[in-house]
């Protein structure tokens, strides 16, 4: 059975726990327009980078805490009210980022004070997402969310087409273009194939 890692205050992984932000530029809102095949306006930029520290964050965190703890620190706060908020500003870091990533993606925009229901939601909702493993390994699923929230701010950027596929000699979608570029932002020092990015992305859309 997992520990409740808020149960004794602040937890030590949220301390000197911050993630330098990854840098993205006006000329990396030109490729990703390209790729939409529409301009990206100024005011969508926010979506773009506050999706990219987010993700770069969470995969920062992975592994700093043993699954079965996160499973029971999620059930936790979404089963109490009473404990929902200070749950969540207590709890380890993992914990944290995937309630953050959860509550960016059921809309919450005021990521700093979300309310009761705001976080006992996005709880929940990392709770169901989260690979159910036991044995106290590590969770690793950042690139889950990665793709599921990719597929996401495609729609809202107005992106029209979601088929995806890619071949041997690299050609492909502009969907899996988009995504693979924004991962790159996340994962400078390699990432996956179009082909992989592609497989991945089917099994969001499917």
């Amino acid at each position: 059975m997992g520990k409740i890692t808020y149960k004794n205050g602040l937890h030590p992984s949220r301390i000197g726990s911050l993630v330098p932000d990854p840098k993205f530029y006006e000329s990396d809102m030109i490729h990703l327009s390209e790729y939409l095949g529409k301009p990206i306006a100024k005011a969508d930029y926010p979506l773009i980078v506050d999706f990219v520290e987010l993700i770069s964050s969470l995969r920062e965190c992975e592994g700093k805490t043993p699954n079965q703890d996160v499973l029971a620190t999620l059930k936790s706060i979404g089963a109490n009210p009473s404990v929902a908020v200070s749950g969540y500003e207590n709890c380890d870091v993992t914990t944290e980022q995937l309630i953050i990533a959860a509550l960016f993606q059921i809309g919450v925009k005021k990521l700093d004070h979300p309310s009761v229901a705001q976080i006992r939601a996005a709880a929940l909702l990392a709770l169901e997402d989260l690979p159910k493993e036991i044995g106290g390994r590590p969770s690793v699923y950042y690139r889950d969310r990665f793709f599921v929230g990719i597929v996401e701010l495609w729609k809202k950027l107005g992106g029209e087409s979601c088929t995806v596929w890619a071949n041997y000699d690299d050609e492909t979608t502009p969907l899996v273009s988009f995504a693979q570029y924004v991962l790159e932002a996340i994962e400078p020092e390699g990432t996956l194939s179009n082909s992989v990015v592609a497989k991945s992305l089917r099994k969001v859309i499917a």
